[in-house]
């Protein structure tokens, strides 16, 4: 009986196991799938936005994204640096208070190059789309992630 036991003790705590690391798989999978990446706070789904395009239109878009990527990732590289040494600082057994506000001045400025150079590349965007096509572009682009994906309703007012 003490085996028996012993083994109906195993296996419930093994279901046990399984079901609580399946819902936590689940939970990651379905947390992941309504906010699929951040990039702080910018909001602008390019993809979604060039998917509105036609080719001619996508094209020019695209090389005009394109031409900025290298830039772009200096910038979010410089950001997440910045955030991991502040994260570090504040983390530290004694806190250094002229180096965490140095960092994060640091930060701040790398966030605020990213977002820069984000409307810099938007509002260069925005001049070379004529207006109904600009128009479907933009909406598209700053949609909230459930309405993005619902591409044949049509665009709310």
């Amino acid at each position: 009986m003490v085996k028996s036991k012993k083994w109906t003790f195993l296996l419930l705590t093994s279901l046990i196991l399984n079901i609580s690391l399946i819902s936590f798989l689940g939970a990651q999978w379905y947390r992941h799938k309504m906010h699929p990446g951040n990039a702080g706070d910018m909001s602008f789904d390019r993809r979604a936005a060039i998917s509105v395009l036609e080719k001619p239109e996508r094209k020019q878009v695209k090389q005009l994204w394109s031409a900025q990527r290298d830039l772009f990732r200096q910038d979010i590289h410089a950001f997440r640096a910045a955030k991991k040494r502040l994260g570090l600082l504040l983390s530290a057994r004694q806190l250094d208070q002229p180096a965490l506000d140095q960092t994060f001045e640091e930060l701040a400025a790398a966030r605020y190059n990213v977002e820069k150079r984000l409307y810099l590349l938007l509002n260069e965007t925005a001049e070379t789309l004529p207006a109904d096509v600009r128009q479907d572009f933009f909406r598209r682009g700053f949609k909230g992630w459930s309405d993005r994906h619902h591409h044949n309703k049509p665009p709310k007012d």
